[in-house]
């Protein structure tokens, strides 16, 4: 239970009237994206135990079964979920369509009192809320999710003096302004959205929130299930393995992945890169045009969510690398918890989000971009640390006090009960 003094502004009394709050939450997704399962389910399961009910509202497009798998998972908690299919046609005005074409229906659904307030991540469901909100009066949580218009521009190709961009971001401005509070993952974020507000919002409204794992989903694997795991994978059971988990993307550092196994092939040619992600094909096509050769060490492939703990326990070293930039600042990788409560060090790029404040020197190895020595040096920091079992247990334990879902589910409940 989260203690009752964390409950502050009358919302003891508003608990004590109702037996339980209720929210609905609007997510925007891609087909490829498993926040909602991975990262967002477990959080609204802990909430629950607090007498908060969620629905789920998603907005996606392609396979029609990646939606039932997503209905079965929300399924399994108790947690309604609608999807809606995104228009993709005509380009750019298609999801724009979308978006307002369902504000009504969201405004049926508050009026009737299906929930109590609208939760939105990002910047298309914030569209919806708000647009719902001039149907039908309803308080609204907004969560920023990054910056995620700024990451379209720094990595996506968006035009930044476009019709596109001016929409979305008075949209995001408005949804600063006009949100009971607003959620986000790091202080940079908390910064830049109440300076671009010039002081019209209170900063106490700001809201930083952790992206926790499970620590009893995320956890070492024993010796024999390790091994077990590396004659799996066909590594052997003192291969150097570095992991990767994630999406595959410029702002990624693919090609500086693979520079650090090249640094670490250089003292031990039998190390393998372990690279877990949903775009296998772009991943495997990338890796061949940097070196063909360096490919035989490298094993891609996709894993299901109860998968990746036990293919992470049987790595070395997990890897994090970002193209720093103002929207990066803003993000707080998933991967980074992952990796540390499975008893990983990490190799990683300083500045990005908190992680610096938040990781540990001894479990964490800072890599500037585009920095021969720094690769050279890391290389040499994951081989000293092969069989160092005080770096991993010190990497579980960071991960346990700062990457926990208990964590993460008390830094949501202050945001959404903020006033």
């Amino acid at each position: 239970m989260f203690p009752n003094e964390r409950i502050q502004n009358g919302v003891q009394f508003f608990i004590s009237k109702r037996s339980e709050l209720k929210i609905l939450y609007l997510t925007w997704d891609g087909p490829q994206t498993t926040y909602l399962e991975s990262l967002f389910l477990p959080i609204f399961r802990r909430l629950q135990d607090q007498g908060i009910r969620f629905s789920v509202r998603q907005y996606s497009w392609g396979d029609r079964g990646r939606c039932l798998e997503r209905e079965a998972a929300c399924q399994t908690i108790g947690v309604p979920y609608k999807g809606v299919t995104v228009r993709r046609q005509p380009s750019g005005a298609g999801p724009l369509l979308t978006a307002l074409a369902d504000a009504p229906r969201v405004a049926s659904l508050m009026k009737s009192g299906y929930a109590d307030l609208v939760l939105a991540r990002s910047t298309m469901p914030a569209l919806i809320a708000l647009a719902a909100s001039q149907l039908s009066s309803f308080p609204i949580v907004f969560d920023a999710d990054g910056l995620p218009l700024d990451e379209r521009v720094e990595f996506g190709g968006s035009n930044p003096k476009g019709l596109e961009q001016k929409l979305l971001r008075r949209v995001e401005a408005m949804a600063v302004r006009h949100s009971r509070s607003v959620i986000v993952r790091t202080e940079a974020a908390r910064e830049i959205l109440f300076e671009r507000q010039g002081g019209q919002v209170s900063p106490g409204k700001f809201h930083i929130v952790s992206n926790g794992r499970d620590p009893v989903v995320f956890i070492p694997s024993p010796p024999l299930i390790r091994e077990q795991t590396r004659k799996e994978l066909g590594f052997g059971s003192d291969t150097p393995v570095l992991v990767y988990a994630g999406s595959i993307g410029p702002q990624y550092r693919l090609n500086d992945m693979l520079l650090l196994l090249q640094q670490v092939m250089l003292k031990r040619p039998d190390a393998r890169l372990l690279i877990l992600t949903g775009d296998t094909q772009r991943a495997q096509d990338s890796i061949i045009q940097f070196s063909s050769h360096l490919a035989m060490s490298c094993d891609v492939r996709s894993a299901s969510f109860d998968q990746i703990p036990r293919y992470l326990s049987a790595g070395d070293a997990g890897i994090s690398f970002r193209t720093p930039s103002l929207s990066m600042r803003a993000v707080a990788p998933i991967k980074i918890g992952e990796y540390l409560l499975c008893g990983l060090p990490v190799v990683g790029t300083p500045g990005i989000g908190d992680i610096d404040a938040a990781v540990a020197a001894d479990v964490f190895f800072p890599v500037e971009i585009d920095s021969p020595t720094a690769i050279q040096s890391a290389a040499g920091w994951v081989l000293r640390g092969l069989a160092d079992t005080r770096r991993r247990q010190a990497a579980r334990q960071i991960g346990i006090d700062r990457f926990s879902l208990s964590a993460s589910a008390s830094s949501y409940f202050d945001a959404l009960f903020y006033r």
